[in-house]
């Protein structure tokens, strides 16, 4: 993640925030793989889930960016939530992030990959 970037890439719409650096401290939830027939089998993707589904009549599917699951704070946001609710996040780019364009200042070639 850029990390001390003064202002968001040129490729971003005004008033954006810069890229947040991931915060300290561990995470309270877990990753887990949905398979395709809903199993937990192979072929399926990652997500990572906090709070306990029996403990919630909610849920919240949280979106990442395209910094990827795994950047910035967003399982720490996910904690967050599962203080109340069920809270699910999909890797919904299979592991992909576009932070090795952006750190290399090609961050529009990574949209190109999306």
């Amino acid at each position: 993640m850029a990390v001390g970037v003064d202002s968001p890439a040129p490729c971003c719409p005004k008033g954006s925030h810069v890229a947040l650096a991931p915060q300290s401290g561990a995470c309270c939830g877990h990753e887990i793989t949905l398979g395709v027939d809903g199993s937990g089998g192979g072929g399926g993707f990652r997500c990572y889930t906090s709070g306990a589904p029996t403990a919630s009549r909610t849920a919240v599917l949280v979106f990442h960016d395209v910094f990827g699951m795994d950047s910035g704070n967003h399982k720490m946001v996910c904690d967050a939530l599962a203080a109340q609710h069920y809270v699910i996040m999909p890797d919904f780019y299979d592991g992909w992030s576009i932070e090795p364009f952006y750190n290399a200042g090609k961050a529009g070639d990574g949209k190109k990959e999306l």
